[in-house]
């Protein structure tokens, strides 16, 4: 999996999931479990497809490409709307950024 770049030029960081977060993913949406602290998150059906993406690390903007495209939702909107839900998810220790090696595989950022 490559590093995604910018437009300008720059390496956009890539996140996946902690190794701490559990998932249960349904119809409505996932409830998430965060198992050091033993908390307990719910998200919508999107945020769900959020999630099930960040199994794999992806950056930003593969992850708004793909909500763009499934959900049928003005680019825009889902750049914020993303930037804000990992914001959270970041602050709650759900996700991690990694960083490519320059050969292709990716390690947990500091």
């Amino acid at each position: 999996m490559e590093a995604a770049v910018t437009t300008s030029g720059q390496i956009e960081p890539k996140y996946t999931l902690s190794e701490t977060a559990r998932s249960t993913h349904g119809q409505d949406g996932a409830v998430v479990l965060e198992i050091h602290h033993g908390r307990i998150y719910s998200v919508n059906r999107l945020g769900s497809r959020v999630l099930e993406l960040l199994k794999d690390a992806r950056s930003e903007s593969e992850i708004a490409d793909v909500i763009t495209r499934e959900f049928e939702v003005g680019r825009e909107r889902v750049t914020e709307d993303l930037r804000h839900f990992l914001t959270i998810l970041a602050q709650h220790k759900l996700i991690k950024a990694c960083v490519s090696d320059g050969a292709g595989s990716l390690a947990p950022t500091a």
